[in-house]
């Protein structure tokens, strides 16, 4: 009985239409750095971020990207925003003689960034719910 089942959900499965989306809009983010990380926390606020420290954010969902000075040269691969206040991105400084990680925080949605040195870097940390 199970494999009549499994055969039943299986054909039924294969016979459904799959309408994947059109494809990707590009946007426009001011920036011609390499671009690694993003967050958004809804479909208007989001950051993205990536070499040698850029850091762009966007209130409208992209129509607008500011550019945020986040006072380091790192190499951003992750960020992690717990609010549209609160938030870290993570990711290697190259520039020194030894890798070392940089995490910079803020407090107010990111026009102000605390920067903070690992002596490892960082490349995806994830932060667990309390």
């Amino acid at each position: 009985m199970k494999k009549i089942y499994l055969i039943f959900v299986i054909s039924i499965l294969l016979q459904l239409n799959i309408f994947p989306q059109q494809g990707w809009i590009s946007q426009n983010s001011g920036t011609n750095q390499d671009l690694w990380a993003f967050y958004f926390l809804d479909q208007n606020n989001g950051w993205v971020a990536g070499r040698n420290g850029i850091v762009v954010k966007t209130t409208n969902g992209g129509l607008n990207w500011i550019t945020v000075n986040s006072g380091t040269s790192a190499w951003f691969h992750s960020i992690y925003f717990l609010d549209q206040n609160i938030g870290w991105i993570v990711g290697p400084d190259y520039t020194v003689t030894n890798a070392s990680g940089r995490i910079i925080s803020t407090t107010n949605g990111g026009i102000e960034w605390t920067l903070d040195t690992t002596y490892m870097p960082f490349f995806d940390p994830y932060f667990f719910p309390v």
